[in-house]
């Protein structure tokens, strides 16, 4: 998996903690609160360094809602709620749960991670 991780945190989508920041209209120590909180979706890549994709911002600069739960169901790895989210499912007709939270459609994307073993 190593290989397709680094692939997904070079795309283009993938920020770094101050262009997330800026995006979010979070400051440094309001982003960290909020990624360990696991309101924010981030990769630690190294000390004091994480990516975040841009996605889970709305152009009103709310997050993706319904993450710390995706969290606790999914288990605590980031990398499991990336591709839970991205991941094309049935349930959503093939699509990403992803486009549903974006749209502030919460319970079938939650409904569908219930289904699936946590990843601890």
């Amino acid at each position: 998996m190593a290989g397709l991780e680094a692939s997904i945190l070079r795309q283009s989508d993938m920020l770094s903690g101050d262009g997330f920041g800026q995006l979010a209209g979070l400051g440094p120590a309001e982003l960290d609160r909020r990624r360990l909180a696991r309101e924010v979706l981030a990769f630690e890549v190294g000390p004091d360094c994480i990516r975040a994709p841009m996605w889970q911002v709305a152009a009103d600069r709310s997050l993706l809602p319904g993450l710390p739960r995706l969290f606790e169901l999914l288990g605590d790895d980031p990398w499991a709620v990336y591709l839970f989210l991205t991941t094309p499912h049935p349930d959503f007709g093939w699509g990403a749960p992803l486009e549903s939270l974006r749209r502030g459609i919460t319970a079938p994307v939650l409904a569908a991670a219930e289904g699936l073993e946590p990843n601890k």
